[in-house]
Formats: C-alpha cells, sequence, structure tokens
C-alpha cells in the first residue's frame, strides 16, 4: 500500500496540541499511518503510548505551522514563547520519523528584519533538528514571499469604507489579527479618495513601517489596531508585487528564499538532495516501512501554477 501525504492536510491524525495566540492558532498534530486499513485499531487515546510500545511497521510524522515570527499580536514574536511550547510539546510525545512545517515562520522577508526573524525561528526548530535528531522539512508559505516594494498607498479605515463591506470594515475594530487582515486583503483594492504613501526604499519609509512595528508591540489598543490596519496593507503589497511574476519566475525566487533561510542560515544540510541538484522550493520525501510507504509532498503553494513543479508531482 502506498499512501499520498500532503503537508498541511492528512485524512487521518491525531491533534495533540494546539495554542492560540490573540487570535492566531499555531497547531501541532500527529499522522500515523495503519499497514492495513481495515485492520482493527486500538481507541485514540490522549496519552500517547511510550516509544517502546511502538510496532515496527508505524511511521509517525510531527506537523505544525504559522509561526509567523515578527510582530507581537501578528504571530510569534521575538520571545518566541507560543512556538517554544508546540515544538516542548512534540517532542514530549513521541519519537518522529521526522517533523513537517507548514510554512509562513517568519511574518516578512523584508530585508530590515528578514534577518532578525529567521535567526529567532530557527532557535525554536534547532531543539528538533539538532537538539533531537529529526529531520525537520519545511514548506513555503505566502509570508516567506518577498520581491522589491516600490512605493505603496496606505489608507485609513474612513478611507477604505468605499472600497470594503461593512462587515469586514467592522473588523477592524475587533482585533490585531483581523485589522491586519483587512489590510492586507485592502491592498489588491483600487481606490480613487487620496492617500499617503511609504516608500520601503527610503529611510522615512522604513522608519514608517518600523513605527507599526513598534505600535504593534507597545501602543495603545487604538495605535495596535492602526498599526496592523498598515502594516497588512505593506504586506499585502509585497505579496502583490511577488505574485506578478510567472509560476516559474515566483518558484524561481521562492528557491533563492528556501536555499538562503534553511541551507545557508539554518545549515540544515539534509535538504540538499531535495532542493540543490535543480534549484527549487519544493520537494518530496517517501518513507518506508515493513509493507507500505508514505509520500510526503511538500508544495510550494505560492507557485502552483509552475510546470516544472507539477510535472515533478505527476510522475
Amino acid at each position: 500500500m502506498q499512501a499520498h501525504v500532503a503537508v498541511g492536510g492528512a485524512s487521518r491524525f491525531s491533534l495533540i496540541a494546539a495554542t492560540i495566540l490573540r487570535g492566531l492558532a499555531v497547531s501541532a498534530f500527529v499522522l500515523h499511518m495503519a499497514p492495513d486499513a481495515c485492520a482493527k485499531r486500538k481507541p485514540h487515546s490522549p496519552v500517547p503510548e511510550p516509544v517502546a510500545s511502538r510496532v515496527p511497521d508505524e511511521i509517525v510524522l510531527g506537523a505544525y505551522g504559522d509561526t509567523r515570527t515578527g510582530p507581537f499580536g501578528l504571530g510569534d514574536n521575538e520571545r518566541q514563547k507560543v512556538h517554544l511550547a508546540v515544538v516542548r510539546n512534540l517532542l514530549t510525545t513521541t519519537n518522529y520519523d521526522a517533523v513537517l512545517f507548514t510554512g509562513d515562520a517568519v511574518m516578512t522577508n523584508f530585508p530590515v528584519w528578514a534577518g532578525a526573524y529567521w535567526k529567532t525561528f530557527f532557535t525554536r526548530t534547532d531543539l528538533i533538528v539538532r537538539d533531537n535528531n529529526i529531520h525537520l522539512l519545511p514548506s513555503l508559505g505566502n509570508h516567506e514571499t518577498y520581491k522589491w516594494l516600490p512605493a505603496f498607498d496606505v489608507r485609513t479605515a474612513e478611507q477604505l469604507k468605499c472600497s470594503l463591506t461593512n462587515t469586514t470594515l467592522g473588523n477592524v475594530g475587533s482585533s490585531v489579527p483581523e485589522a491586519y487582515d483587512v489590510g492586507e486583503s485592502a491592498a489588491v483594492l483600487s481606490h480613487d479618495n487620496s492617500t499617503s504613501q511609504v516608500d520601503p526604499g527610503t529611510k522615512a519609509g522604513r522608519r514608517q513601517i518600523n513605527s507599526w512595528l513598534i505600535a504593534l508591540d507597545t501602543g495603545t489598543a487604538r495605535e495596535r489596531l492602526d498599526a496592523a490596519l498598515n502594516y497588512g496593507q505593506f504586506e499585502g503589497n509585497v505579496q502583490n508585487q511577488f505574485y506578478k511574476g510567472s509560476g516559474e519566475e515566483r518558484c524561481s525566487e521562492d528557491a533563492k528564499l528556501f536555499a538562503n533561510a534553511y541551507l545557508k542560515r539554518a545549515h540544515y544540510d539534509y535538504l540538499k538532495p531535495y532542493t540543490s541538484a535543480v534549484k527549487r522550493s519544493y520537494y518530496a520525501e517517501v518513507f518506508q516501512a515493513h509493507n507500505f510507504r508514505i509520500k510526503v509532498i511538500a508544495l510550494d503553494t505560492n507557485c502552483l501554477d509552475s510546470s516544472a513543479q507539477q510535472d515533478l508531482f505527476s510522475r
């Protein structure tokens, strides 16, 4: 029997850890594939069995994602307490054949902050890879994308009212993550009203964006909501600029990003065979047991329209 499991989703899994960070869910789960789908199985117990009792032909995969290392309130901040809690929960439950990371490791890959965000992210994943010798198999999300960003428009909630529904606009005042989502969604809309512009290529523009990050961490409730709306527009424009390229161009950009993050920064050299010979940001790994195997596919969802990616996984 052969089973294909896409990173980020599975038909059967046991949820062993879930933490909510101000509206953002960061989850961890374990997937157990049985050699015979019709075989009688033990009912699931919330307390995992000891490692010594594992049957030889069982494959255990852990998975989590969406840490969004960066400004507090939108993801896990530089103290990474939530990420640490999830990793500790994973590592104290069982031994794994691999741990899958489903993307959105950092809030943004904007060069000014990317180095610090990735460094912080790897302090937690190193507990998996270096301290426990377990392979982390990552895929990329939309928040890892980056391409040069020209000056972009920033609008207040009042200026957005002609472009967004009342329901959507109402979310601006609900929570920081929802205000961010409104801003991110608004970045794709065309507007006729007057706006202010922020140019990330200038010192003044970077100071403006940095002021939003500071407000997200230390501002009043109103300041944090306004900052989240503005920062959402920034990140939405970063992503829009990236998605203007063709599928092949986006996969090529992601291949550079993947190599820079996971090979050059983290030195997770076991990933080299997947992505180095042919520069790419997607790959597959097969786990073999006694009478079945599992194929884990790490898609790059930022460029699913790439013919090269489609060809690889259609074989």
